[in-house]
């Protein structure tokens, strides 16, 4: 299987697919409406991935949608660090399911659109709870400070002064962390800089009542190219 196999939870699934829409949910610049969970497999993810910009109003079925696209990103950054985190019982016991949750749905999806088990892996619900505190703080300062120098650095200090990992084994604790921190940064900031990469070439287009100032000068830096074409 290609390392680009649809459910294999690689860098350009991740950032077209789960990801991509993951931030936009979590961004609330688009409201979502999760997909029947009841068709086929591939479809069910394909309802699920498509359907970012329709309108839901069920609050309950948006926290299901996003606990599938989070636990989804989990078992990606999960699966870059387990080489790691397997080396250890304790580790591994914290940071991997013991068993199938309801919101390993996409996973499931992804896994049985083809993918091999091996390659799908299966965040516990404290890795899936620390990944969205993570996004939390990288949101918030990519809507606040993301033009500011040492702006990595700036985020990593946020997390670790805000983000709880005694759940690791002491042992470990600085080690793991240090890496979950790490691929958290690289894969949800490449995540928000492809959206503004989207803007810039006409692909999306944010809501301007909410988005950052940021996003407005891509836009507008967008509409000015597209009007000297003309």
């Amino acid at each position: 299987m290609s390392s680009h196999s649809i459910g294999s939870n690689c860098e350009e699934d991740i950032s077209t697919g789960a990801l991509e829409n993951f931030h936009h949910f979590l961004s609330s610049e688009t409201a979502v409406r999760p997909g029947s969970l009841t068709g086929s497999p591939c479809e069910e993810l394909k309802e699920t991935e498509a359907n970012t910009t329709n309108t839901c109003t069920d609050a309950n079925a948006d926290n299901m949608l996003y606990s599938y696209i989070n636990s989804y990103v989990a078992g990606f950054i999960l699966k870059k660090i387990s080489k790691t985190v397997t080396k250890c019982t304790d580790c591994k016991s914290a940071c991997f399911a013991e068993s199938n949750r309801e919101e390993h749905a996409m996973i499931k999806a992804r896994e049985r659109c083809g993918a091999f088990a091996s390659r799908l892996k299966y965040p516990s619900e404290k890795m899936s709870k620390t990944l969205f505190s993570i996004h939390e703080i990288i949101k918030q300062i990519l809507q606040t400070e993301c033009e500011k120098l040492n702006f990595v650095d700036s985020v990593k200090t946020k997390i670790v002064a805000n983000v709880e990992f005694d759940w690791l084994h002491q042992a470990h604790k600085v080690e793991v962390s240090d890496l979950i921190i790490k691929f958290s940064i690289r894969t949800l900031v490449h995540s928000w800089c492809k959206e503004i990469n989207n803007i810039l070439s006409g692909k999306a287009t944010p809501n301007e009542e909410t988005c950052n100032f940021l996003k407005r000068m891509a836009l507008d830096k967008y509409r000015k190219t597209l009007k000297h074409k003309n």
